[in-house]
């Protein structure tokens, strides 16, 4: 096996350590599937009992950035049975090792998400490091997807129907205190404890799952819970998805009908509810624009930008942080600091022509307008303090400020989006966004509540968010008041902003708070130009600018190639 090691000791148990060459952490690869099948065949033929442990500082992540894309693809060109059966191979996997011979223990020592927790459930039992941080979760409602390897399934029936929901609904890992009170863990123990546990549980841990005992079934409480009129509703409420928001991610339904149609069924059953409705639900483009922005491109755009900088440039160094604004906990952490008395300025090392960087940071003004000023050997970086992603505008900066630059933005655990001109991303969106508001005569009432306009408004203090109980009050009319105004900002964006597309939407979802279910501002052209979203209500001059636009922007889940100008070009 390339990506497992397989240790059998004396009494026949055997220790199982993912590790993946060449990866930070262990996924679920076409290559990790096989390795894991073989294990399966061990389990079966070879051993007394199997220990599941990783060799790397965590336990495992979910699925393989390549697969992810190839899954996004196959909505264009395969039909509904060959995804379904692509789709659920990895469950399907995970269920032969549920139901192996011998007991399978996970031995979890660090980050379980996604896929790596589904696998961790799918063992007989659980021990977990003993850490104060949320390590234990399934995040994939935050990419428009559902746990499709039998998360929506085991999850609420280890901890019960409505802390299920929350976790899976909300995407928030938890801690292993956490997940030992609630029973998803057995043990939580110190790390150099975790495999003696392991072992012991082995021992004492029969080779079956808990609803595949002949007397299990769906306690009581979470039976009536299922029952209740207003499921879905109450599905909602407790899990933070108000009305006004939760129509635009279909994730969410498909979680709740996941639920709600397997939890009650023997176990088997369950999992093919949710890998049908998994199958929908990759059908649809919101969730393939969620997956490709928030995860595809942002795990990319570190490397793009990393590819516009000189390597042999001097690097970030001791700064000096001089700002009214506290210095960020992460940049606190890598970073030496000196001096403290020029507003607004990071002083980097002096490179080797005797000359000092600056990098200007720019937080705004109190409405948030970029200022940037025309000052020779510098680059002005735009960010807000609660999202993911900064942009990098280059002034006059010399190409060795570069990598000092990216390092800034790396220390600060934000992801760098390079700009090639003043005219860039944040500054364009923010200029015509305000435009287009006052254009449209609606009111602050009608933005807070009109679709894509709820998640990234607020950012730009273009109006109030509402409380949850006036979500209910927003027309039709003005939802469709806010999908205009998108369209209108996008079209602007693509006839004038120099920025790659795809790093145009990378930004504008998590630099600027756009809304993530359109996948940026291009994405969401893209949907309008293949008519994936319904046509009525947009105005006819948004529409007649669609139309005109002469190449598709998309082609499958990708982007396609635009030299955006001469500099891009060159570069």
């Amino acid at each position: 096996m390339k990506n497992i090691s397989l240790e059998i000791r004396e009494d026949g148990i055997g220790i199982a350590r993912m590790d993946m060459p060449g990866r930070p952490f262990n996924v679920f690869s076409e290559d990790m599937m096989a390795d894991l099948e073989e294990l399966i065949e061990h389990g079966a033929t070879d051993l007394t009992g199997l220990v599941i442990c990783s060799s790397k500082n965590a336990f495992a992540a979910g699925a393989d950035l390549a697969m992810i894309k190839d899954f996004a693809d196959m909505r264009f060109d395969s039909d509904w049975q060959a995804m379904r059966d692509r789709y659920s191979h990895l469950g399907k996997l995970f269920r032969r090792l549920e139901r192996s011979p011998v007991p399978i223990v996970a031995a979890i020592n660090g980050l379980a998400l996604g896929g790596g927790l589904e696998l961790a459930m799918a063992c007989h039992a659980r021990v977990c490091v003993d850490v104060e941080a949320p390590i234990l979760g399934l995040p994939e409602i935050l990419l428009g997807l559902l746990p499709g390897a039998g998360g929506t399934q085991r999850l609420p029936r280890y901890v019960g129907l409505e802390p299920g929901l929350k976790m899976i609904l909300g995407g928030a890992p938890i801690t292993p205190a956490q997940a030992l009170e609630m029973g998803l863990v057995d043990a939580v123990v110190p790390i150099e404890k975790l495999l003696a546990t392991a072992i012991e549980l082995v021992n004492s841990t029969p080779a079956l799952a808990r609803w595949d005992a002949e007397a299990w079934e769906l306690p009581a409480a979470d039976r009536a819970l299922l029952n209740r009129p207003g499921w879905d509703e109450y599905c909602r409420k407790v899990s933070g998805w108000d009305s006004a928001r939760h129509e635009l991610y279909p994730a969410v339904e498909s979680i709740i009908a996941c639920v709600g149609r397997g939890a009650d069924l023997p176990i088997d059953e369950g999992f093919n509810v949710e890998w049908d409705i998994f199958v929908d639900l990759m059908s649809d483009p919101v969730a393939a624009n969620m997956v490709v922005t928030c995860f595809l491109n942002k795990t990319a755009a570190t490397k793009w930008a990393t590819g516009q900088v000189t390597q042999s440039a001097t690097g970030l160094g001791k700064i000096a942080w001089c700002s009214d604004t506290p210095l960020p906990i992460r940049l606190a952490r890598s970073t030496d600091l000196v001096g403290e008395d020029l507003a607004y300025t990071l002083i980097a090392d002096e490179l080797p022509s005797g000359n000092k960087p600056f990098i200007l940071l720019r937080k705004g003004t109190d409405d948030k307008e970029p200022v940037i000023n025309d000052v020779s050997n510098m680059a002005v970086l735009h960010y807000v303090d609660n999202l993911e992603a900064a942009e990098v505008v280059e002034i006059a900066a010399p190409p060795a400020l570069g990598r000092a630059i990216v390092e800034l933005v790396s220390s600060m655990g934000k992801i760098p989006i390079w700009a090639i001109a003043p005219n860039s991303g944040i500054r364009l969106i923010l200029e015509t966004l305000r435009e287009r508001i006052a254009a449209s005569g609606l009111d602050d009432h009608q933005l807070a509540g009109a679709a894509g306009a709820v998640d990234a408004l607020p950012l730009f203090q273009y109006a109030t968010p509402m409380a949850a109980g006036d979500q209910s009050s927003f027309s039709a009319q003005d939802k469709i008041g806010g999908l205009n105004v998108l369209a209108e900002v996008a079209l602007i964006l693509l006839q004038e902003c120099n920025s790659r597309h795809e790093e145009l939407d990378v930004l504008a979802v998590l630099g600027l708070g756009w809304p993530k279910w359109t996948g940026g501002p291009m994405a969401f052209l893209a949907m309008l130009q293949r008519e994936e979203l319904p046509a009525q209500g947009l105005s006819s001059s948004v529409l007649s600018a669609v139309k005109e636009i002469e190449q598709p922007l998309k082609v499958k889940a990708s982007y396609r190639a635009v030299a955006v100008s001469a500099a891009s070009e060159a570069s």
